[in-house]
């Protein structure tokens, strides 16, 4: 993972914690919430398609995308990613979120780990894939700790 070049997609609220070069969503609420000076490429489920948005059409029926991260891993390969980290997932670890605030028209905290995933797990490209996570969990095929992580993209810096 050479340093500096690769390109950082972060879902829904991301883009007001750090600077990200897409903004996935998979919620109608956050896409309409989304201001239009976001200095981004902006992408979403088809039904919710907004002006600058960029669209996801389901390529079969069966994918089970079924929130932002399953998207934003659909995205990156759509944009011809050889290889993507997923940084920060917590998929049955937690159900918080550090955009628990912004979530707030749900009205209920949505389990991050169902069975759709599973089945989307299932059919992911895992030679494609690495997590970035504290520990592995039994769905990660590839798997980093965020130290080796670190290390690995500052060794390539230099």
């Amino acid at each position: 993972m050479p340093y500096g070049r690769y390109t950082e997609l972060g879902c829904n609220f991301m883009y007001l914690y750090r600077s990200v070069d897409h903004a996935v969503c998979y919620d109608h609420q956050v896409i309409i919430r989304m201001p239009d000076d976001v200095r981004c490429e902006r992408w979403c489920r088809h039904q919710y398609a907004r002006s600058h948005w960029h669209t996801v059409v389901r390529p079969y029926s069966n994918q089970h995308i079924s929130d932002s991260g399953t998207l934003a891993v659909e995205v990156s390969q759509r944009l011809g990613a050889t290889h993507t980290w997923i940084i920060g997932c917590d998929w049955g670890v937690s159900d918080a979120s550090i955009q628990n605030d912004s979530y707030q028209f749900r009205g209920y905290q949505p389990a991050k780990y169902s069975p759709i995933k599973d089945k989307w797990l299932a059919q992911l490209d895992h030679a494609r894939v690495t997590w970035v996570h504290l520990e592995r969990q039994p769905w990660m095929q590839s798997y980093i700790n965020h130290s080796d992580f670190l290390d690995s993209a500052m060794s390539d810096f230099h």
